[in-house]
C-alpha cells in the first residue's frame, strides 16, 4: 500500500502468504516487494520480496542457497558496521550516533536476511543450519532467539549451554535467564533434582505482576505449572506514558548533541568537545572490557592502551549517551 498516493501496489493472492501480485489498481506505481522480507530476494527472482516455492505447503525449496544466505548476512553486516552500525558478532555496542537513514536500511536489510535465514531453517527443519547463523552473533537479541531455537528442535541441553553463556548485564536478562531456568526443568521433566521449589514459583509470580519486559514469559509459564491464570489490568495509558522513556534517545524535541574527539587517531591524549555536560567516559576494547573510566572530565590520557581500535562511550548529564570510534597509534 503506497500511502503517499493512496493506492494499492500489490496483492497477496491469499491472505497469509506473501506471493507478490500486481495490483489490478495500480501495477506499477510502487517500488519493491510486499510481505515480511520486502527488502530482500531470497528466492531470487530479482524482486524483492517472499515467493515460496509453489508447492502445498508452500517451501522454501527453489530459493537461493544456504551459502548463499551466509554471504549475504556477511555482506550486510559489513555495510551496517561501515555506516557506523554495530557489529552484532561482538558484546559491545559499537554504534556510532546518531543513525543515518542508510545505515537504519542497511539494519532493516541485515535483520530480514537473519530472519529469513531463521525462517528457512524452521521450514525445512535444519537446526544446523540456524545454529550456524545465530551463533556468532552474541547480543542478546540473538542469542535469545538462538536459545528459542534451540528449545523447538527439542535440543533442551544446548538450549541450556546457550542460557548460560548469556550474561545478565542489566535486570531485563537476569529476569529472562530466571525465568528460562525454571522453563528447562519444566522441559526435561519434574524429578531427578528438576523439582520446582515454592521460591521460584514466587519469584515466577513476582516477575509476572510485575511491569518488566519478561512479565509476559513469566506470566505464561506461571499458568503452565500452577493452571491458574493471574489477574491482568491494563493501565490507564494517559498516566502511564509520561514515565516511559522513548525508545530512542533522539526525538524530534531533542536537541541533537554534538561531539568531536581531537585528535583521532592519537597517541597520548583526546580532547571530548561536546555541547552538553559530561557525566561518564568508558573506553572498550573490541571484546567489549572496560580499560578507561572517567567522570565529569574532558579530556582522557590513552598512553598507557595498546595500539589499537576502541569504542568510547560518552554518558551525558540528561541520560543520552553517544558511542564513537577512537584509533590509538
Amino acid at each position: 500500500y503506497d500511502g503517499l498516493n493512496d493506492h494499492f501496489c500489490q496483492e497477496p493472492i491469499n491472505s497469509g502468504n506473501y506471493t507478490k501480485v500486481e495490483s489490478l489498481f495500480q501495477p506499477n506505481h510502487c517500488d519493491g516487494g510486499i510481505g515480511i522480507f520486502n527488502l530482500i530476494d531470497p528466492d531470487g527472482d530479482g524482486l524483492t520480496g517472499f515467493v515460496p516455492y509453489k508447492n502445498n505447503p508452500p517451501t522454501c525449496t527453489n530459493h537461493i542457497p544456504k551459502d548463499s544466505v551466509k554471504i549475504q548476512i556477511l555482506h550486510w553486516i559489513g555495510e551496517v558496521v561501515d555506516e557506523g552500525g554495530d557489529d552484532p558478532r561482538t558484546p559491545i555496542n559499537e554504534e556510532i550516533s546518531p543513525p543515518t537513514p542508510v545505515r537504519k536500511n542497511y539494519e532493516a536489510i541485515l535483520d530480514q536476511w537473519i530472519r529469513y535465514a531463521i525462517y528457512r531453517s524452521n521450514d525445512e527443519g535444519d537446526c544446523a543450519f540456524v545454529d550456524s547463523i545465530l551463533s556468532p552473533l552474541v547480543s542478546f537479541r540473538w542469542q535469545k532467539r538462538r536459545y528459542g531455537q534451540k528449545i523447538m528442535c527439542g535440543d533442551v541441553d544446548g538450549a541450556g549451554n546457550v542460557l548460560s553463556s548469556i550474561h545478565a548485564e542489566n535486570p531485563e536478562i537476569a529476569d529472562f535467564k530466571t525465568i528460562q531456568e525454571i522453563n528447562l526443568k519444566r522441559l526435561r521433566g519434574l524429578g531427578d533434582g528438576n523439582w520446582i521449589s515454592d521460591t521460584e514459583i514466587a519469584t515466577l509470580k513476582n516477575i509476572a505482576e510485575s511491569e518488566l519486559p519478561s512479565s509476559g514469559y513469566a506470566r505464561s509459564l506461571f499458568r503452565l505449572l500452577t493452571g491458574n491464570a493471574l489477574p491482568y489490568q491494563i493501565q490507564n495509558i494517559n498516566n502511564y506514558k509520561s514515565n516511559v522513556s522513548p525508545r530512542s534517545i533522539y526525538t524530534q524535541n531533542q536537541p541533537l548533541t554534538l561531539v568531536s574527539l581531537l585528535p583521532n587517531p592519537t597517541t597520548d591524549k583526546i580532547q571530548i568537545q561536546a555541547n552538553q555536560e559530561i557525566f561518564k567516559i568508558q573506553i572498550h576494547d573490541i571484546s567489549g572490557k572496560v580499560k578507561i573510566e572517567r567522570f565529569s572530565q574532558s579530556e582522557i590520557d590513552v598512553r598507557n592502551l595498546s595500539t589499537g581500535l576502541y569504542m568510547i562511550s560518552i554518558q551525558f548529564k540528561d541520560g543520552t549517551i553517544q558511542t564513537q570510534k577512537i584509533i590509538i597509534n
